[in-house]
């Protein structure tokens, strides 16, 4: 039995799942609410620290930059300027981008408990979802009507803007496409296809490494008994 205090990932995926519910309920128009949201994404980053144990200067620049976003988001409330909100989002992807290498060394690399890499896989799938949902959010805010949205939202920089480029970047990673969020320009589209792509050779690549590994390991223990 894998003790779970040697689940260096579960930290994380929990923090990573209470982000995304906490940015899903969340009223975008509510100022104490909006502040809850950049909690709960520092909070995310600290969660982060196990996982980046390996590298120092990693662990010191996502803190870094989780201190500076949390700043910016108390700072986006007094000026919406869009270069604020625009560096918000910029230092959002540049962290989950830190957290997605880091991740990616521990599974296919570090080589942790089984326990722990399975966790660790389905981190950075939900990783890779939202990353790309700041992605999406940048080019809709630079770009408006690059996509096609679903409702008409009442702060189209904010929180539900996240939740609406999120839920296209899941459908899109996950290859379900319901077609109520839409790419309608070329960048759009080529994002999302590229995304679709990904999130299947992804999905194939750790299946095949974790499925081979496993049967190393039977045969290695077969050889050795």
């Amino acid at each position: 039995m894998i003790s779970l205090r040697n689940v260096s990932h579960l930290e994380l995926l929990v923090a990573l799942v209470g982000f995304l519910t906490i940015q899903s309920f969340m009223d975008a128009g509510q100022r104490t609410e909006r502040m809850v949201v950049a909690g709960s994404f520092f909070v995310l980053v600290l969660s982060a620290i196990r996982s980046l144990s390996s590298s120092k200067w990693r662990l010191h620049l996502t803190l870094g930059l989780g201190v500076v976003a949390t700043v910016g988001s108390l700072a986006r409330e007094l000026s919406d300027h869009l270069t604020l909100v625009n560096g918000i989002y910029v230092i959002h992807l540049c962290i989950l981008l830190i957290l997605l290498v880091s991740l990616a060394e521990s599974i296919f690399i570090l080589a942790p408990a089984s326990l722990d890499r399975i966790i660790g896989a389905v981190s950075f799938y939900l990783l890779l979802a939202l990353a790309w949902a700041f992605l999406y959010t940048l080019l809709e805010l630079n770009y408006p009507g690059t996509f096609r949205l679903s409702t008409t939202l009442v702060d189209n920089s904010g929180p539900a803007l996240v939740n609406e480029m999120f839920y296209f970047s899941s459908a899109s990673l996950t290859t379900l496409g319901f077609g109520d969020v839409v790419a309608v320009t070329s960048p759009g589209r080529v994002l999302s296809v590229i995304e679709a792509m990904t999130g299947q050779l992804y999905l194939a690549v750790v299946i095949a490494f974790l499925v081979g590994e496993r049967l190393a390991e039977s045969i290695s223990q077969n050889q050795s008994s």
